[in-house]
């Protein structure tokens, strides 16, 4: 095989390979706080279940978060806004987080008032 040929094919299984699907899982780690009590949480969101089906026929993708407490770990469903904030809802626990862009958070849940705090990407 000629090094020409060779290099066209490596360039066409590369995205394959190392494109959307196989993307990394952004993490974020968060720090909030609601009537002097202090929460740390971290969660994580796919940026690649967003992306559109390639086919029409492909089975719509799952847009999971894991979400991580000092007490509880569970799934959500992600988030993510076209204005670059992301975070995720968990029904069962009652929970709607969302971060801006500049990492200010807010997350509801059964209180009075919500958490408010900080989320730094970490991976």
């Amino acid at each position: 095989m000629r090094p020409v040929t060779q290099a066209a094919l490596w360039s066409l299984a590369l995205p394959a390979v190392h494109g959307p699907a196989y993307a990394a899982v952004d993490t974020f780690d968060c720090a909030l706080s609601r009537d002097g009590a202090r929460m740390n949480l971290r969660f994580d969101l796919d940026p690649a279940s967003f992306a559109p089906p390639v086919d029409p026929a492909d089975p719509p993708r799952r847009r999971i978060s894991r979400v991580r407490m000092a007490d509880a770990e569970f799934e959500a469903e992600a988030i993510l806004g076209q204005d670059g904030s992301h975070g995720f809802w968990a029904a069962t626990q009652g929970m709607l987080m969302t971060v801006a862009p500049d990492g200010t958070a807010r997350m509801s849940d059964h209180g009075d008032r919500p958490w408010q705090g900080q989320c730094r990407e970490i991976g």
